[in-house]
């Protein structure tokens, strides 16, 4: 794969937040601990090491979780390597989409790994293990049951409630058949479907089916994942459900943060609720909602009712029954990790810029905010027809209306601009503006009015040229918008629409392993790989 490079501030189509935080501007300094650098990573570990990590837990569980699908020889290394004091962990977090649902989840997480092997050469005598933190007990069904594939959408489709992670497979084979099907019969198109078929079956849950899946292309790599579904690691996370029950002091923290966002022009991405915690039983994951009146909690769109000392009973009994949200995950995910870096999207690094201080509240460390690569994949048609449109990979992210005027007009046999008569117009309207104003000062205005009219009449006749200018050029503009909606569908990077399995079923595994190896951990920009 060849590879170009573009800034994100010069896409124009990332968050003025994350170009100014990448940027260090001042205005973002408080809303994080650490700068994106591999320089402050010898900080990161120092003070994430007074942080009680219990490291024996986490290897148990992990072994644990391995249990059903077996460690590779990477996976066993990096799980002993955690025993250790001098090992760390770089994290990156989603929900368990349908067969992996959208390229970015790919690339997070080999962006994460490479973010690891990087730390390893510039920090030798330490070791850095890249982790994939499962989001199995998100419960947004409509957001993981489908993929894309050759921009047709392929569905799942069932009544589903609860926890995404813990729904069972069933119905699933007809989904895979019609992927089959779009995919083709090529070699590597039924090697991906085999492994499909291997992980995704009616006894497996969508996390099962996701872990073994995830496993198997990442393994070699040393990537450990891990979800927080369970018992042992939420006693370790009870101090903090507790004190946000009883204190609710998460929502001013986070509230502080997105005043001084908004004052300063920017945009929240998360709102705290009072109470950040789901209850989380039979099925269901409900918010909870403290009742302020009667000093209780409410489970919504339940009948479920606890006063307070209930309520911390059942907290101290059952941790598993309750869950984090969008505000608390991060907490409970840094909390249970020896971790130094998160890698995600724009989106995601947006929301955290928000926590600073809930992590300050729960005295957990706040981990190195690593805004992850974008990825633009050119396959071969693609390239040919931006190099006869001349078209470099700058013009791609400007307006369309904007880009076909300019090849129009570099097309155009004669000149289709009118700037030269409008200049010509303005300096004449000019030179009788100035002899108005020795007869009557009061003319000045009557003059620019003149010349205003003048120029919209231009404007209007220039329109006219450029409108018949492009019915020459329809192939041309046809052309552009096939080009933009191919690379930028509805505006937006196709890593956020196109799932992996079209491109495996075309360049077969080598396309991971090079898509990964073109990473570069830490750079402010995105990546356009020709294929």
């Amino acid at each position: 794969m060849n590879a170009s490079y573009l800034s994100f501030k010069e896409t124009g189509i990332f968050p003025r937040l994350i170009c100014d935080y990448l940027d260090g501007n001042e205005k973002t300094q408080h809303l994080y601990k650490y700068p994106p650098s591999f320089d402050i990573v010898p900080r990161i570990m120092e003070e994430k090491q007074v942080q009680n990590v219990d490291r024996e837990l986490l290897v148990s569980v992990l072994n644990e979780l391995y249990e059903p699908f077996g460690q590779s020889e990477a996976v066993q290394k990096n799980i002993s390597l955690l025993k250790e004091e001098s090992t760390f962990t770089v994290t990156t977090a989603h929900q368990p989409c349908l067969m992996t649902g959208p390229l970015y989840f790919i690339v997070k997480i080999a962006d994460t790994i490479r973010l690891s092997e990087e730390l390893k050469k510039r920090y030798p005598e330490n070791d850095f293990v890249p982790v994939y933190w499962m989001g199995s007990e998100d419960h947004d069904f409509e957001e993981i049951n489908h993929l894309f594939v050759h921009r047709q959408r392929i569905e799942w489709s069932k009544d589903a409630s609860g926890p995404v992670g813990r729904l069972k497979l069933r119905g699933i084979d007809a989904v895979i058949d019609e992927l089959a099907g779009i995919l083709g019969e090529s070699s590597w198109a039924q090697e991906w479907v085999h492994m499909l078929r291997k992980h995704y079956h009616a006894d497996h849950t969508l996390a099962e089916a996701t872990f073994g899946l995830v496993n198997e292309l990442f393994a070699s790599h040393g990537l450990l994942i891990m979800s927080g579904d369970r018992k042992d690691l939420k006693e370790r996370f009870l101090p903090v459900m507790e004190r946000e029950l009883l204190e609710r002091k998460s929502r001013g923290e986070v509230e502080k943060k997105v005043q001084l966002m908004e004052e300063n022009g920017y945009k929240a991405q998360a709102r705290p609720r009072e109470v950040n915690l789901f209850y989380f039983n039979d099925g269901i994951r409900e918010r909870i909602e403290y009742q302020p009146g009667e000093g209780s909690y409410k489970v919504l769109n339940t009948h479920l009712y606890f006063d307070r000392e209930t309520m911390i009973s059942e907290l101290r009994k059952c941790p598993n029954h309750f869950s984090p949200n969008v505000i608390l995950r991060p907490v409970y995910q840094e909390l249970i990790l020896p971790n130094l870096a998160y890698v995600g999207g724009a989106g995601e690094i947006s929301y955290w810029l928000e926590l600073k201080g809930v992590f300050e509240l729960y005295h957990v460390n706040f981990p190195m905010l690593v805004v992850r690569n974008s990825v633009m994949l050119i396959e071969q048609n693609v390239q040919k027809k931006m190099e006869q449109l001349h078209l470099g990979l700058r013009q791609v992210f400007e307006e369309e209306e904007q880009l076909i005027r300019s090849l129009v007009m570099q097309q155009s046999d004669g000149r289709i601009t009118l700037e030269e008569e409008k200049a010509e117009i303005r300096k004449a309207m000019e030179r009788v503006r100035n002899l108005a104003l020795q007869v009557d000062p009061t003319l000045g205005r009557s003059v620019e009015g003149e010349m205003q009219k003048m120029l919209k009449a231009l404007d209007k006749l220039e329109g006219k040229i450029l409108r018949a200018e492009k019915k020459k050029h329809e192939i041309l503009i046809r052309q552009i918008q096939t080009l933009k909606e191919r690379l930028l569908p509805g505006g937006k990077l196709h890593e956020r629409l196109d799932n992996v399995a079209g491109y495996y079923a075309k360049y077969g595994p080598s396309f991971l392993e090079e898509m990964q190896a073109a990473l570069q951990p830490i750079e402010k920009q995105l990546i356009a790989l020709k294929l």
